[in-house]
């Protein structure tokens, strides 16, 4: 057992009587700890991380699906929008 950037780590060991069922006993023991822990209620968190862009040095092309034509965009935040980005 071990600390994760953000989750416990455990190692789980099983012998194989035969190298050709490994990858089948694998998933099948990932299948049924997965259904343990949702039938225990249990979630993995998978780690979220926020980036934060201060500053925008060189215009960026926006392409949206509804907007087929590309605009560039420059500075922090767009400053000329109040409220960032029209979709």
């Amino acid at each position: 057992m071990g600390f994760g950037s953000s989750s416990l780590d455990f190692e789980l060991r099983a012998y194989v009587a035969n190298v050709e069922y490994r990858l089948q006993t694998r998933h099948l023991l990932n299948k049924a700890i997965d259904q343990a822990f949702r039938k225990a209620g249990i979630e993995i968190a998978f780690p979220q991380h926020d980036l934060h862009i201060r500053t925008i040095d060189q215009a960026i092309p926006v392409v949206g699906k509804e907007n087929k034509d590309v605009s560039t965009r420059t500075g922090a935040a767009y400053p000329a929008e109040a409220s960032g980005p029209q979709r």
